[in-house]
């Protein structure tokens, strides 16, 4: 089916020198138990019933990826556990996924705060508002969100949480509030309700997702927005970031990799509402006190042949997706190894 994924012992994914110490060091750290990993043999809906789809991710690390045969869902195992997130945040996520130690102002795209703000805006009534963002990086989001706002007549306060402490500072120099706090101790020590949570590509690295909506919740009034924005496994054909690969798109950060039916199912059981989205994932969810909680063991959200089916085909149809990627162009892949040459003689890299 897709015998590359759980064969092949290759790095898929080109790195630098940072990012080939930084592989090691975690490997070490992982060895000497500085960074403890858990497995995971149950499903978020509860179901043992899971098919290894492939055995190491874009780095050449050894973590597995399993799709569940009961609600699609798509985890991986082993998975950094909890207690180890802040330290491997602070001094292995960046540099290895990046290639530098240096924060980055353009950790989101450029243009994600503005885009947050267009996909929400139709859903906000308020000329002042509270927005709360998890993983908020250097705070780009939010300033940029903050800044569209405000020529709609909407003032923004803005709030976060980051494990990098470097990026914290950076964020707070700008003038947002942001700290180091897990989630777990912002909210037991803040008193904010507010009216838009973002999680802009952080939910799929959450080890315990259904506890941490649960937390949301206490930070919560009964019209706030959430929004989710995650890399939607059933967009790769056209994720030219990641080359179109599913193996470039797979990550050790990544405990989970949802579709929006997958994502829908999960939040849907924490008592959550899908209000808007799509599969690349951008969604909107809010609170319904009413929705239809069904037993995490009956959820029958049976996508996971859809999924497998469109992985399959997008593996024996590789280089043809791969031919569209504008990166791949006679022009752009001279320019890429001049920059490397370039940056090699610097020692930059």
């Amino acid at each position: 089916m897709l015998e590359r994924l759980l064969a092949t012992a290759k790095t898929p994914w080109k790195m630098n020198n940072l990012q080939l110490t930084t592989e090691l060091d975690l490997q070490v750290a992982i060895k000497n138990g500085d960074i403890f990993l858990c497995k995971r043999d149950v499903c978020l809906c509860s179901s043992h019933n899971k098919i290894r789809i492939a055995s190491i991710d874009r780095f050449g690390l050894d973590f597995s990826s399993y799709i569940c045969k009961n609600c699609g869902l798509v985890f991986t195992s082993p998975y950094i556990c909890e207690n180890s997130l802040p330290f491997y945040y602070n001094k292995y996520y960046h540099p290895l996924h990046f290639g530098t130690n240096k924060p980055i102002k353009s950790l989101f795209s450029k243009g994600q705060g503005l885009k947050i703000f267009n996909f929400a805006k139709e859903y906000l009534n308020s000329s002042y508002i509270k927005i709360f963002e998890m993983g908020a990086g250097c705070g780009t989001n939010l300033l940029e969100f903050a800044k569209v706002a405000k020529k709609y007549g909407i003032k923004a306060d803005c709030c976060g949480t980051e494990y990098n402490a470097d990026y914290v500072q950076y964020g707070n120099k700008k003038g947002l509030k942001i700290t180091t706090d897990s989630i777990e101790e912002y909210v037991s020590k803040t008193i904010d309700k507010f009216d838009l949570i973002i999680l802009s590509h952080i939910f799929e690295h959450l080890t315990n997702p259904t506890g941490t909506l649960n937390l949301f919740k206490k930070i919560s009034h009964e019209n706030t927005l959430l929004y989710i924005e995650v890399p939607g496994i059933m967009n790769l054909k056209t994720q030219y970031v990641y080359d179109c690969d599913f193996l470039k798109y797979l990550t050790h950060a990544h405990t989970f990799n949802f579709s929006l039916s997958s994502l829908r199912a999960t939040l849907n059981y924490c008592g959550f509402e899908l209000v808007q989205g799509n599969e690349k994932i951008e969604s909107i969810f809010r609170m319904n006190r009413h929705i239809n909680k069904t037993p995490s063991t009956q959820v029958k959200n049976v996508n996971y042949k859809e999924i497998l089916s469109y992985l399959t085909e997008l593996e024996a149809n590789l280089a043809f997706y791969q031919s569209k990627n504008p990166a791949n162009s006679v022009y752009n892949r001279l320019k890429r190894k001049i920059r490397f040459f370039i940056e090699k003689l610097t020692g930059e890299i």
